[in-house]
């Protein structure tokens, strides 16, 4: 929340104490333009209460907060708020040099502390120079800590040539020392000296920036106003001083209902200054992370202190309510009861935050509103009572957490080795596509601010959150301003070429947190019947966002058309095909004798040994995501194409990243990753459509591996369809799906992958009896296919009566 506070100082002599004098209209002209939350007034002279309460209603806003008339030479010290609830708690004079008033609001416990230094005034003999040396401190306790912060901006104004001198640095620490109102981390900033000469105002800066990182400043605007007043003889000019300063980390009034919509902004402003001076990637990345935990403490500070004044503002409300309707103040009571449902409306903390518990562990009072902003969906009960472990059943939570966290262990930190020289035995490398130079082109560009927001924008809502907790919601409810700072590190990642130290600071990004779910309606003891998913942060997700929309345009021109994962395409073009073979098959099991009328090899040579018809082969590969390797996968992007600096990023983005486990509200040590393409990351789908994409298309190129094909109908000319990991082949031989599981054996020993037989299934047309009967004849030329022939006796063949599931679809040999 950024308030407002004006120091004026102005010397009016002779223009007299009348209440409707020049002095009020100076005022006027000063105040009016910015109106700040707190006024502090200096040479106001007021003579009597009177003219203090003209001022007061010219200003109706504004309530007086202190009026100190000991501080001697600094004249009479007046200040003023908007805030009823702010108070003095108590108030030095430190002989007429600093007069500091400690103000404390009553509601949320916090201290705002003003301290101002003024010089004597200019003598009265000597009208015709104004020259006061003004020195403002600003002392805030952060809302977040509660460690003191000192941020000082002493301004010197000159007149001709007798400057007055500024105090000492080294004189005002040790009177602030005195005070025991500074913490041990008081930083104190440099001059910014204001040099007068011909009515003008140049500003010289001793430093580009006055402002330290610790400072709670967020700006400062300085007016000086020349009012000349020639029918006074005394006075030859009068110049008012108006110093405003903004700061924030303080929840002054009751807007802060609305407030991160200020306060998220400043941390964000503060940390792109920061990213913006860092001297390496390293050291921006840090400054992210503590905006980022900054944001977070402040969300579940303001989440507490909002429930607690909404309980307290609603019975105040319903009050004042129920007493305009006695009174028959209808008028009154349609206000208070729009603002009564404003407060409802206001309750968005959730969203933003993540964390629901807030609404039921402070007392908030239960309304209709309320309970249709927290109520959740009911779901399955996800503690972990028992594992089985061995024989027996442990209930003891951290053995339960270390089972699983090994578990996991043992699949995402194994590393694969590729072999390049021994992949290219079986596959053909130099026959994979490659992007055209243009498509280099594009993806070599710097990443743009507006991709940044374009990513943001595209964040799916509802989405939990990661181990940070700010929410989809959060980042597009204040895109205009992180998308700077994301940008801004993306800048320095493409610049350093994509490589980003593996640091506490990164980490922060990229860790992500594993919950357990279960894969039944109830908890099971069985390890294998708990599904771990993975939240990760979302400005994780908007970096691979930025990546995504990138590679998205270019890469699908070097996937297989059957590949339907890609966006763009659609996984019903793959069932279509299926189920129009399912059609034909059917067709000619009904009516066996259009058969001979049917221009088609595959179903006229049905005579011939090795010849099954139509053929399902369904294949499953076992945890593919969580398989690939790393090494194959970065190998890939680059003969692909990719640009090295992205190849570099994804590299830093997934290999050593880490992840903890969750279990029964205890989180396990980390879990480094060094295989796998990560759950919940934007281009894990297209990574592993590129991934197989090899496998695929050496199947389809092979001209041993028949298809099915009917020549009166184009549409259908059928090798394979794919979504992602889920492959069915199609073909017509026995010895085409020898050579097919020869292939992904082959494959999946080179790139981490492992096929899992016990779940590959074949459907034949002509019946589960034919395909056991039907040889397997292998050519001379490809007796290594031999090898996989206890593959082959150990697939599935789906009987007469079974089915089996493809894309969603039921399967069987009768309904082919």
């Amino acid at each position: 929340y950024n308030m407002t506070l004006s120091v004026i100082n102005y010397n009016v002599r002779g223009l007299g104490m009348s209440a409707r004098g020049p002095k009020m209209s100076i005022l006027a002209e000063i105040i009016s333009p910015h109106r700040p939350d707190i006024i502090i007034l200096t040479e106001t002279h007021f003579g009597n209460n009177a003219q203090e309460a003209a001022f007061l209603r010219q200003f109706p806003e504004y309530h007086a907060l202190f009026n100190n008339h000991n501080t001697r030479s600094c004249g009479v010290l007046v200040a003023y708020t908007k805030h009823r609830f702010i108070h003095i708690q108590h108030q030095l004079d430190l002989g007429g040099r600093v007069a500091i008033a400690r103000l404390r609001d009553t509601f949320t416990d916090t201290d705002l502390v003003v301290a101002a230094m003024y010089a004597p005034s200019v003598p009265h003999e000597r009208p015709e120079y104004f020259r006061v040396s003004m020195e403002t401190i600003v002392l805030n306790p952060s809302i977040m800590g509660g460690d003191f912060n000192c941020s000082w901006f002493p301004l010197t104004f000159r007149g001709g040539n007798e400057p007055q001198p500024v105090r000492g640095v080294r004189e005002l620490q040790e009177l602030l020392e005195s005070c025991d109102l500074v913490h041990s981390n008081t930083t104190i900033l440099d001059h910014a000296q204001f040099t007068w000469h011909d009515n003008t105002a140049d500003i010289h800066r001793y430093h580009d920036h006055v402002f330290h990182d610790s400072s709670l400043l967020r700006s400062t605007g300085t007016q000086i106003f020349q009012l000349p007043f020639s029918d006074h003889s005394m006075v030859k000019h009068t110049y008012a001083i108006a110093i405003t300063m903004r700061f924030t980390k303080y929840q002054l009034n009751n807007s802060f209902l609305r407030d991160d919509d200020r306060v998220v902004p400043w941390y964000v402003e503060q940390c792109l200054h920061k990213v913006r001076a860092s001297a390496s990637l390293d050291q921006a990345l840090s400054s992210w992370i503590e905006c980022k935990q900054d944001i977070t403490t402040y969300y579940k500070k303001l989440g507490t202190q909002k429930i607690r004044y909404l309980q307290h503002l609603d019975d105040n409300i319903l009050r004042d309510y129920r007493d305009a309707l006695g009174r028959r103040d209808f008028g009154r009571a349609s206000r208070l009861k729009s603002e009564y449902l404003d407060s409802l409306k206001q309750r968005n903390i959730k969203k933003r935050l993540g964390n629901s518990l807030i609404y039921t562990e402070y007392g908030e009072t239960v309304t209709k509103g309320f309970l249709d902003l927290v109520k959740t969906k009911v779901r399955p009960d996800s503690r972990i009572h028992g594992l089985r472990i061995g024989n027996a059943i442990v209930e003891d939570a951290p053995t339960i957490l270390g089972a699983f966290r090994n578990n996991l262990a043992s699949l995402l930190s194994k590393q694969h080795t590729f072999n390049f020289t021994q992949f290219a035995r079986s596959f053909r490398p130099q026959s994979l596509p490659r992007l055209l130079e243009e498509h280099v082109e594009l993806l070599d560009a710097p990443p743009t601010l507006q991709e940044v927001q374009n990513a943001i924008g595209q964040l799916k809502s509802g989405k939990s959150a990661g181990l940070d907790g700010l929410t989809a919601e959060f980042y597009k409810t204040f895109s205009n301003n992180i998308s700077v700072v994301l940008h801004a590190l993306m800048d320095l990642m493409c610049r350093g070429g994509g490589l980003v130290p593996h640091s506490a600071s990164w980490h922060g990004v990229t860790q992500g947190l594993i919950r357990l779910l279960p894969k039944g309606d109830q908890p099971s003891v069985e390890m294998g019947d708990w599904r771990p998913i993975t939240l990760i942060n979302t400005d994780y997700k908007i970096f691979s966002k930025v990546l995504y929309n990138r590679l998205i345009q270019v890469l699908p021109s070097i996937i297989t058309p059957q590949q339907t994962c890609i966006a763009g395409r659609s996984i019903l073009d793959s069932v279509q095909n299926l189920m129009a073979v399912q059609r034909i098959c059917t067709h000619y099991i009904r009516n066996p004798e259009s058969l001979e009328h049917l221009n088609n090899y595959q179903f006229r040579q049905l005579s011939r040994a090795d010849t099954l018809g139509p053929t399902f082969l369904s294949t499953d590969l076992s945890k593919a995501f969580d398989r690939v390797s790393h090494d194959y996968l970065f190998w890939l992007l680059g003969v692909t194409g990719v640009p090295p600096w992205m190849v570099s990023l994804i590299r830093s983005q997934i290999h050593g990243s880490t992840s903890v486990l969750l279990v029964n509200g205890q989180l396990s040590l980390p879990i480094y990753i060094y295989s796998s393409v990560r759950q919940g990351d934007p281009l894990s789908p297209l990574l592993f459509a590129l991934a197989i994409n090899p496998l695929l298309l050496q199947i389809l190129q092979d001209p041993l591996i028949l298809p099915v094909s009917i020549p009166h109908d184009p549409l259908i000319n059928l090798k394979l369809v794919a979504y992602a990991d889920d492959v069915t082949y199609v073909t017509t031989s026995k010895f085409s799906i020898a050579l097919i599981l020869f292939y992904i054996a082959w494959f999946a020993s080179q790139t981490g992958l492992q096929l899992n037989i016990a779940k590959t299934a074949a459907i034949a047309w002509r019946g589960t009896g034919v395909f056991a009967r039907t040889p397997v004849i292998i050519p001379g030329s490809h007796a290594h296919v031999a090898a996989v022939m206890p593959l082959l006796t150990q697939l599935r063949v789906i009987e007469n009566d079974d089915n089996h599931t493809i894309l969603g679809i039921l399967f069987s040999h009768t309904n082919m």
